[in-house]
């Protein structure tokens, strides 16, 4: 529609990220923050300088469509669980649709389930844990993560084994290392220090 005319693809994905914007205020203010707390949260995510690739390269699309549908999903379900109820079908059917959008935007929307987890833990643990609250939560909002773990593998076979597998890729394989852990902290200490 628009050819090679990189114009409008830049408001598309400013437009992405001022809703991104609106999503991380709306997480900070679901956790219970402040709206100043949020509306700085909000602005860091907006402003802070190791973000500029986002801001200027278009083919990082993907980490904003990605966060954009994490943080919908996510925030539907923080949505949901802070009324202290489980999704109903349909609740589910839209928090899945957008999850399979994160995961289908970029391969990092699998640590989902984890973050779920911990939001349960945190935020919606019972005061007495026993068998019975354990049922209780595995029948209702344990549905969800366990399905979302369960897409995941789904989503992992898929890169690892399915045609064309990703994981086969060379530039994208797993690799397990102390050095790959301290290079990628030293950059992102760097990042967030400016």
């Amino acid at each position: 529609l628009f050819g090679l005319n990189a114009a409008p693809y830049h408001v598309a994905i400013m437009g992405l990220m001022g809703a991104n914007s609106y999503f991380l205020y709306r997480f900070a203010r679901n956790l219970g923050c402040n709206r100043m707390v949020a509306g700085v949260a909000a602005l860091l995510g907006c402003y802070h300088s190791g973000l500029v690739n986002i801001h200027y390269n278009i083919d990082m699309v993907y980490d904003v469509l990605c966060f954009f549908f994490y943080f919908a999903a996510f925030n539907y379900y923080v949505r949901i669980r802070r009324r202290d109820r489980s999704p109903d079908a349909r609740e589910l059917v839209w928090f899945f649709a957008l999850y399979l959008c994160a995961l289908n935007s970029k391969e990092m929307a699998v640590t989902l389930p984890v973050l779920l987890l911990a939001y349960e833990w945190l935020y919606q643990r019972p005061a007495k844990l026993d068998w019975t609250a354990a049922k209780r939560w595995a029948t209702g909002p344990g549905r969800i993560v366990c399905s979302s773990v369960v897409l995941n593998l789904v989503y992992i076979y898929g890169k690892a084994f399915g045609p064309d597998p990703l994981m086969k890729n060379s530039a994208y394989s797993p690799v397990f290392s102390i050095q790959r852990i301290l290079d990628f902290q030293k950059g992102s200490i760097t990042d967030l220090l400016c």
